[in-house]
Order: C-alpha cells, then sequence, then structure tokens
C-alpha cells in the first residue's frame, strides 16, 4: 500500500489528536532532514510528512526548477520506515486546512527567525489550543543542490513584476529567496531582497524606504503573501493596497490585512519552465 495519500485520505485512517506533522521541501535530502524526520517520528504516531510541491520548492529556492522533482522527493521519504503517510502539497503544516483534517497532537517546525516564529506559534495557540506546536532542537542545514536545475520564465512584460523576481534571484539569502517592491501610480520607487539576517523583504523594504512618511498613495508587490509580523508593519504604513505574486503560507497576513482594509490581491500571471514548458 502506498504511503502517499491525499489530506482526505489520510483523514479516514487515523485518529484525532494522535499524529505528528511536518512539512519541509526536503530538497535536496541529506543528513539535516534524515535527523530531522527521526525526531519528529518520536513526538508521536503516525507521522505525516508534508512534501512541498515543485512550484513552492522553486519559489523558496530563487526561482529555479528542482532536479528532483516532488514525486521523486515523496518516494524518498516513503522509504524510511519510521514515515507513516506522505502527503505532496503546497500548504504549510500549519494552515487551518491542513489542521482541520489531520487533527494532529503535534506540529513540527524547523528554526526561523523568533520574532516571526513567534507570531504563528501565538496564532496557533490562540486558534488551535489543542494542537502542541514543537520547534527543532538544532539549525537548518542550507546546503544547496546546484547541478540539473533550470530557470522558468513567467509570461509577463509587467516591469514591476519582472524587477519583483530579478531582485528575488538576486537575493543572497540561502533558503527563501523572497522579494519587495513599492510603488506609487504604477511607478517602481524601491525595492529590495531579503538576506541570510532572516528579516523579512518587506521589514526591510519599510524600514529602508523614508520611515516617517505615510504610504496611504503607494502599494507593496510582494513576492508571497506577507506573514502576520509584515502585514502588521504594512497596516502602520498605511499602504493601501499588497499584491502577492504566489500562494504560499498559512493565510494569516492575509486576514490580518483585509481586517484592517488593507486591499491584497494575487496577481495572476503564467510561470513557464524553460525548455519543458512546465506550467506553475
Amino acid at each position: 500500500m502506498s504511503k502517499i495519500k491525499s489530506f482526505k485520505e489520510i483523514a479516514k485512517l487515523i485518529k484525532s489528536h494522535q499524529a505528528t506533522v511536518i512539512g519541509s521541501s526536503f530538497y535536496p535530502f541529506n543528513s539535516y532532514y534524515l535527523h530531522l524526520l527521526k525526531w519528529a517520528a518520536k513526538k508521536s504516531k503516525p507521522l505525516i510528512v508534508i512534501v512541498q510541491t515543485d512550484k513552492v520548492v522553486s519559489l523558496r529556492r530563487g526561482l529555479v526548477v528542482p532536479s528532483e522533482n516532488q514525486n521523486q522527493r515523496a518516494k524518498r521519504i516513503a522509504s524510511l520506515s519510521f514515515v507513516d503517510y506522505i502527503i505532496i502539497s503546497s500548504r504549510v503544516a500549519h494552515n487551518p486546512f491542513c489542521i482541520k483534517l489531520l487533527k494532529p497532537k503535534f506540529i513540527i517546525f524547523q528554526r526561523n527567525n523568533k520574532i516571526y516564529q513567534r507570531a504563528t506559534l501565538e496564532d496557533l495557540k490562540r486558534n488551535h489550543p489543542d494542537v502542541q506546536a514543537k520547534i527543532a532542537p538544532f539549525g537548518r542545514n542550507f546546503h544547496q543542490e546546484i547541478s540539473n536545475i533550470r530557470p522558468f520564465h513567467l509570461g509577463t512584460k509587467n516591469k514591476i513584476i519582472l524587477y519583483l523576481i530579478l531582485l528575488a534571484k538576486k537575493s543572497n539569502a540561502s533558503f527563501g529567496k523572497i522579494s519587495a517592491v513599492l510603488t506609487k501610480e504604477n511607478k517602481i520607487l524601491t525595492g529590495v531582497a531579503n538576506s541570510d539576517k532572516e528579516e523579512h523583504a518587506e521589514i526591510i523594504l519599510l524600514k529602508k524606504f523614508k520611515p516617517k512618511k505615510n504610504l496611504s498613495d503607494c502599494t507593496l508587490f510582494t513576492l508571497i503573501p506577507p506573514c502576520l509580523v509584515c502585514a502588521k508593519a504594512i497596516v502602520g504604513r498605511n499602504l493601501r493596497g499588497v499584491y502577492y505574486l504566489f500562494k504560499y503560507g498559512d493565510g494569516m497576513g492575509i486576514k490580518y490585512l483585509k481586517s484592517k482594509g488593507v486591499k491584497i490581491k494575487q496577481y495572476r500571471i503564467q510561470s513557464t519552465a524553460s525548455k519543458k514548458g512546465r506550467i506553475f
């Protein structure tokens, strides 16, 4: 029987508040990921692993197509005897949809910037008190596999979007290469990418660009939806609207912005992997 299943299939096979859930790219698979999964498996059974889709991995690794696709990565994880189920999904493990269906006992988080992670954990505790968050006691391994990677191209000539993508590709962050561009009347005012200092691009931009200026006549473009911390910073500068390019994350930032009257919308384009014509 295959370990790789859908959320609904697994939900029918498990009991509430027993499973441990962890999600990641698991790419490239190395000793860090093996150690992480073994550690997670000791928390409770069954261990459910969410393997990120190719689209998400491409987004998080600087807009390149991974040499090992989502099915190959899922099968690699499935070969581990201590892993019970695998889901291939673009959703993060603490996404409300995942929690609603799987009703886990534990959700495993990898180490991240404490400010952003604290906001996520507080929201999880407030909205899902029966779910326990566990942070891995060891740091990430940022080893990158650079062979056989291919860039993918975007079906747009919009100069703002092209600049947003260029910034992301130039990011020197080891993981999660993200960018943000501030505009006024369709003209670019400034743009930034994140770095290995782990501060999010939106925060870097808002600190950098005229910190005391009211930005009510400006619009922010981001690669992915702002997190809750970034959303609060956006509201603090009175931005009138936010466009994001790709869906990703837990949706807390989107929910907060909407509650504060900030318009937020996905900017829809077609992105195509070079040479293979794959649509993301």
